[in-house]
C-alpha cells in the first residue's frame, strides 16, 4: 500500500510523487540618452541659437528603465567625456536679446543657486550638485586631462538608500536625467 500524494505529473497513491516549478528571469531594460540643446549665442541670442563659440548649451543625459519585468536596476559610475573648449556654467540664462546672452550669476542648472549640476529621478527630488577637481562625497566629480574634461557621476552616492530604494536603483518604469549648462569657450577654439 502506497501513501504518497498525488504530485504535479503523476497520482493519488502510485509510489511516485512529481514536482515542478518555474523560475522567471527578469532584467533592467536601459537606455541612455545624451542632448545637447543650445540655449544662447552671442550673435543670435536665443532666436534660433547656435552651437558656436560663446553660445551656453544645456546638456542633458537621461537613463530610463523601460523593464516590464518591474526589475529594478542598479547604477553605478557614469562619465561622460567633454571637451575643455566647455566651461561649467556658474551662471544660469534668463533671458536674452539679439546678439547677446543676458545672464545672472546663480551658480546652478536651473536657477539652483546650490550647484551646476542638476540630477532628477522620476519619484524622487535629488539636489543640486557642484562639480569638483578634487574627492569629494557628493558624488559629482570633474577632472581634466589634456584637452579632455571628464564629468562623472557616482549613482551609488548621488541616488542613495531612501525608504523603498537601494543606494542608485532605478525602479522599472522610471529615469534619471543629469542637465548642466555650460558655455564654449572662444579662447579655446583655435583659429582658422
Amino acid at each position: 500500500m502506497f501513501a504518497d500524494l498525488a504530485g504535479t505529473d503523476d497520482g493519488l497513491r502510485d509510489a511516485k510523487y512529481s514536482s515542478r516549478d518555474a523560475f522567471k528571469v527578469g532584467s533592467a531594460k536601459l537606455t541612455v540618452t545624451k542632448m545637447a540643446t543650445p540655449v544662447c549665442d552671442p550673435f543670435n541670442g536665443n532666436t534660433v541659437p547656435k552651437n558656436i563659440p560663446g553660445s551656453y548649451v544645456n546638456y542633458t543625459i537621461t537613463i530610463a528603465n523601460a523593464s516590464t519585468a518591474a526589475s529594478s536596476a542598479i547604477l553605478g559610475i557614469v562619465s561622460d567625456p567633454l571637451s575643455t573648449a566647455l566651461t561649467f556654467d556658474t551662471e544660469m540664462i534668463v533671458g536674452a536679446t539679439a546678439g547677446a546672452c543676458t545672464t545672472v550669476a546663480l551658480g546652478g542648472v536651473r536657477n539652483d543657486p546650490s550647484g551646476n549640476v542638476k540630477v532628477v529621478q522620476t519619484n524622487r527630488t535629488i539636489a543640486a550638485f557642484k562639480t569638483s577637481s578634487s574627492a569629494d562625497s557628493d558624488g559629482v566629480a570633474l577632472t581634466v586631462s589634456g584637452l579632455i574634461s571628464t564629468l562623472t557621476i557616482d549613482f551609488g552616492t548621488v541616488l542613495p538608500l531612501v525608504g523603498p530604494y537601494a543606494a542608485g536603483e532605478l525602479k522599472a518604469g522610471e529615469s534619471v536625467t543629469v542637465s548642466f549648462q555650460a558655455r564654449i569657450n572662444q579662447a579655446a577654439i583655435a583659429p582658422c
